[in-house]
């Protein structure tokens, strides 16, 4: 069986700040197929503090895969969703973890990581990778 690369443009990358006020519970893994599904975690991520800029998607040619970490009780945690892959009837969305070094900021994070695929119906399915 072969692993293919299948080609994920980044959407948004960072943090929410708003302590789980945003009602996204972490970890969480979503895949979003419909304008109102990506509308609603839009609206969601901005209820607190605005950090997602307006973006269009073609939901017609596009599937969203988004991954929120649990909330953190200090700055300098990050997640990435740095490879998409397919084998067979699979998806697998790597997102890599990383971990603060040295002093960090007292402050309630909850990383996330926001890309698009080309349109799938298949499963998919999240790994993480801790470095």
């Amino acid at each position: 069986m072969q692993e293919n690369v299948v080609q994920s443009k980044p959407i948004s990358e960072g943090s929410l700040l708003g302590d789980g006020q945003e009602g996204i519970a972490g970890p969480n893994e979503v895949i979003i197929q419909t304008e109102a599904q990506w509308e609603a975690l839009y609206t969601k991520m901005n209820s607190v503090n605005p950090t997602q800029k307006e973006v269009s998607i073609d939901f017609e040619q596009r599937t969203i895969l988004a991954y929120f970490d649990q909330i953190r009780p200090l700055g300098g945690y990050a997640v990435e969703i740095v490879k998409v892959t397919e084998i067979n009837e699979i998806i697998t969305a790597r997102v890599k973890f990383t971990i603060p070094e040295g002093n960090s900021i007292d402050i309630m994070t909850q990383p996330y990581s926001i890309v698009s695929i080309p349109k799938t119906k298949k499963l998919i399915k999240f790994v993480a990778i801790i470095e």
